[in-house]
C-alpha cells in the first residue's frame, strides 16, 4: 500500500504541476460544516471547480479525487489504477483551475503526506477540536505567501494561530454569507469584503 501511495502522490504532483489549480482547504471536526459546499456553489457560477470531500482517514481516496479515479474492486485492479493514474496524469487535456478539499478529522501522519502535495491558497477552519489543533496549524502554514487563512473568531482555539507566510481574517459563525463572499472573491482575485 505504500507503493502506490507513493505512485498516487507523484502521479498527483504532475497534475498540479501541468494545470496548477488553485488550492481551498476547508477545515472542520463536525459534519455538519456546510461551508465548503457553499464556497462550491458560489464559485461554480463562473469556474471549473472540484469539490473534494475526504471525510475517510485514508489519503489515498483524496488521490483517487485527485486523479478521477474509480476504486475497482478486480485481482487486477491496482494495474487499472496505475494505468489510469498516468493517463490522467499525462494526458488529461481539462482539470478544474479551483479544488476545494474539505478535510475532516485527517490524521496527523496523513496531512503531512497531503502537504507534501497541496499548496493551499485559502484555509477556512471553522469549528475544531483541541486535539487536531496541531494538524490544522500544520495546514495554515502551507498556506502561500500570497495567501489568506480564514479562522472562526468564535472558537477559542484559533485564536492563537501563527501562519509564517499568510494574512489571517478572522470571521464570526453567524455571518457565514460574508465569509463565503470573501473567499470567492479572494479565489478569483477580486476584493475583500471585510469580515
Amino acid at each position: 500500500m505504500p507503493i502506490l501511495k507513493f505512485y498516487l502522490l507523484c502521479c498527483s504532483k504532475v497534475i498540479f504541476f501541468k494545470h496548477n489549480p488553485r488550492v481551498i482547504i476547508v477545515g472542520s471536526d463536525f459534519n455538519n460544516n456546510k461551508i465548503a459546499a457553499d464556497i462550491y456553489q458560489s464559485l461554480l457560477k463562473n469556474n471549473n471547480v472540484k469539490l473534494i470531500e475526504s471525510f475517510q482517514d485514508d489519503v489515498i481516496s483524496v488521490f483517487f479525487e485527485i486523479l478521477n479515479l474509480k476504486n475497482r474492486r478486480s485481482p487486477l485492479g491496482w494495474i487499472n489504477i496505475i494505468i489510469d493514474a498516468v493517463s490522467m496524469a499525462f494526458f488529461a487535456a481539462r482539470y478544474p483551475k479551483i479544488l476545494i478539499f474539505d478535510l475532516r478529522l485527517q490524521p496527523e501522519l496523513e496531512i503531512n503526506y497531503l502537504l507534501k502535495l497541496l499548496k493551499p491558497r485559502a484555509a477556512v477552519f471553522y469549528k475544531i477540536e483541541d486535539k487536531n489543533i496541531k494538524n490544522y496549524k500544520k495546514i495554515a502554514e502551507a498556506v502561500s505567501e500570497k495567501g489568506i487563512v480564514f479562522l472562526n473568531q468564535d472558537e477559542e482555539n484559533q485564536r492563537d494561530f501563527d501562519c509564517l507566510l499568510a494574512k489571517i481574517k478572522y470571521f464570526a459563525a453567524n455571518k457565514l454569507e460574508e465569509l463565503n463572499s470573501s473567499v470567492v472573491n479572494f479565489i478569483e482575485k477580486k476584493y475583500f469584503i471585510e469580515l
